[in-house]
């Protein structure tokens, strides 16, 4: 069996789909952080340090993030399936009787 899934959404609009924050803000803000500090020289500057706060870097986040995107995944499989299965069943019921010939 293949599945194929393809979905046409911008990133916001996954983004939202999936329960993630907008990080936007929070980029701009490291950004004009960087070009300040590299303005002034750079020296001494460590990247890491500045994006350590924002990044867990465990494992656990990962795995996390993953078991929302399965769940959200499964969700939306679960809502499809249902629609089909009403679908399939709408259809059955008002074809009729069959006749057979003996």
């Amino acid at each position: 069996m293949k599945i194929t899934v393809d979905v046409d959404a911008t990133p916001e609009e996954l983004r939202e789909f999936l329960g993630m924050p907008d990080v936007k803000p929070i980029q701009d803000e490291m950004l004009s952080r960087l070009r300040e500090h590299l303005k002034q020289g750079g020296l001494g500057f460590d990247p890491g340090a500045m994006l350590k706060p924002l990044l867990s870097g465990n494992v656990e986040s990962l795995e996390s993030w993953q078991k929302a995107l399965w769940s959200a995944f499964a969700k939306n499989l679960q809502a499809t399936d249902s629609a089909a299965e009403d679908q399939d069943e709408r259809g059955k019921g008002g074809g009729g009787k069959r006749s057979s010939s003996t």
